[in-house]
């Protein structure tokens, strides 16, 4: 097996656990939605991006090109969630957390430029909930909420990175053992 085998295999299994975490929450929360019988544009507006996703997910396991593009989709689909809720239902607690759960997602590969993507949704989703705010939750607290959500990214954008930097270590370990053993053939 090669570096590359190693890391198309690396990006499936992580596409599944993020399409796992996607799913249940999304899943849950479409089921939720509909037994305590919310609107209709409210179920539409998590259902659409599930459906979506549940198709794309089986789509990146046939394609390594969607495979790739694959975590893009599914915190961009995070994303209109939350933003919809906020938009169709009331800025709560509930799209708050969402627009963190933007946060998580986008660490679940382990991945910097995954984790931008997913940072600037973040804010993107925790601004539009500061300016739908119509209930008062953010009065006086829009600051301490900011800040709170910059300190959590922070936290996983060192832990992405540092998974980062030890992936780049096995890799150049495997090259150097590819190395080394060519030589060895070459030897003997």
């Amino acid at each position: 097996m090669n570096i590359n085998e190693l890391k198309n295999e690396d990006l499936q299994r992580k596409n599944v656990i993020l399409f796992l975490a996607y799913a249940l929450a999304a899943g849950l929360g479409l089921l939720v939605q509909i037994i305590i019988q919310q609107a209709v544009v409210v179920i539409i507006s998590i259902g659409i991006p599930f459906v979506i996703s549940v198709i794309m997910f089986i789509i990146a396991r046939k394609s390594i090109y969607f495979a790739r593009i694959f975590p893009y989709f599914v915190i961009l689909a995070g994303a209109i969630t939350a933003v919809s809720m906020s938009y169709f239902n009331e800025v709560s607690i509930a799209t708050i957390v969402l627009a963190l759960f933007i946060l998580i997602l986008s660490s679940l590969h382990s991945k910097q430029s995954i984790f931008v993507y997913g940072y600037i949704l973040c804010v993107f989703a925790m601004i539009l909930n500061v300016m739908w705010d119509d209930s008062g939750i953010f009065e006086g607290r829009t600051v301490n909420i900011f800040f709170i959500q910059f300190i959590m990214a922070l936290g996983i954008f060192l832990q992405v990175r540092q998974s980062k930097n030890l992936f780049t270590k096995v890799e150049k370990l495997l090259e150097d053992a590819k190395v080394k053993s060519d030589e060895e053939t070459f030897l003997h």
